[in-house]
Parts: C-alpha cells; sequence; structure tokens
C-alpha cells in the first residue's frame, strides 16, 4: 500500500488533470471504484492515468489513501497553486472559465458531457451570474470546498 512518506515526484511540465477539483468525495469515490475495477487500491499505473506527471514508483493505493491523496494535492495550495489550477480549466486564457472552456478540458480528457450540465457546473461558481467564472469566483469555490472537505474529516 501507499506510504504517505513515500517519494512522490512531480514534473511540473506535466498537466496535472483538472477534474479532480470539481469533484465531491462520492465522486472521487466512484473515480477510485471505475479506475479500480472495483478492486481495493489502484496501482501506479492507474495512480499515473488519473494524476499525469507524478510518480509514484512502485506504490498502491487504498480509497482513503486516494481522497487524502486528492485533497492534499489540490486544497493545500497557495495563490499561486490556484491560479495555476484555474489556468487548467481557462482554456482559451481570457481570465475566465466558460460553458466552452469547460467542454473543451472535459473533451481533452476524454469525456463528453452536456452543455446543459456544464452550464450547471460554471453557475454553482458564478456568483456574478457572468455565465462564466472569474478567479475570483474560481478562488472562493475552492475555498469553499476545501472547508466543507475539511469539516467532513472532523
Amino acid at each position: 500500500m501507499w506510504n504517505s512518506t513515500a517519494e512522490v515526484t512531480a514534473n511540473n511540465t506535466a498537466k496535472t488533470n483538472p477534474l479532480i477539483l470539481l469533484m465531491s468525495d462520492p465522486e472521487i469515490r466512484q473515480l477510485f471504484l471505475a479506475a479500480s475495477g472495483g478492486r481495493e487500491s489502484l496501482s501506479s499505473d492507474e495512480l499515473h492515468y488519473i494524476f499525469p506527471g507524478i510518480s509514484f514508483g512502485d506504490t498502491a493505493m487504498t480509497l482513503e489513501e486516494f481522497q487524502h491523496f486528492a485533497e492534499k494535492q489540490f486544497f493545500s495550495g497557495s495563490a499561486e497553486e490556484m491560479l495555476e489550477a484555474f489556468h487548467m480549466f481557462d482554456h482559451d486564457a481570457n481570465g475566465t472559465i466558460s460553458v466552452h472552456d469547460l467542454q473543451n478540458v472535459l473533451n481533452d480528457d476524454g469525456l463528453d458531457i452536456p452543455c446543459e450540465e456544464l452550464q450547471d457546473m460554471i453557475s454553482v461558481a458564478d456568483r456574478a451570474s457572468a455565465n462564466a467564472v472569474s478567479f475570483l469566483d474560481f478562488q472562493h469555490f475552492m475555498s469553499v470546498a476545501l472547508k466543507r472537505s475539511s469539516g467532513r474529516k472532523k
């Protein structure tokens, strides 16, 4: 199994899968179960598929370890890391995340989600009702998600 003290290395040029940022705990669990084929752990190859650019060596992760790693990887970030995560979604680099941006990111990951569902995703974070998510909206959404996630662990 995965040891939290084990060396995990990241390639800074690699694109981390931004979809994890939008996932709730049940969705992360569903991703784990789908990737593992229902097994109790994910292999290093399966982990690399989900987190491209991160080397896990020959380790495997249980669901609990996977959830902890995903949270630590994406929700412990500085403002600079938050901006980097935002840019993963801002596909056209215009300073906002639109339905079109989100659709492009999802298509890059091989997912085809109807525009109505993508609009619902955007609406959750879009505090200005601009049909797009600004960096401030994104930052607020992520900080709320972090607080909710931290509160569930207590």
